[in-house]
């Protein structure tokens, strides 16, 4: 809830999501706009 209430901020284009967590990732892809960049990953990958 608290992405989606970000991602329609409008300087907030994104957010970099560190997390092994596929269903966690999904659910922030579908319940963000479709231009709203999710990155995945470790912090040392990113």
């Amino acid at each position: 809830a608290t992405v989606a209430a970000c991602a329609k901020h409008p300087r907030i284009a994104g957010i970099k999501e560190a997390t092994a967590d596929l269903k966690q990732i999904s659910e922030i892809i579908e319940n963000t706009p479709k231009d709203f960049i999710v990155l995945s990953g470790d912090d040392f990958t990113v």
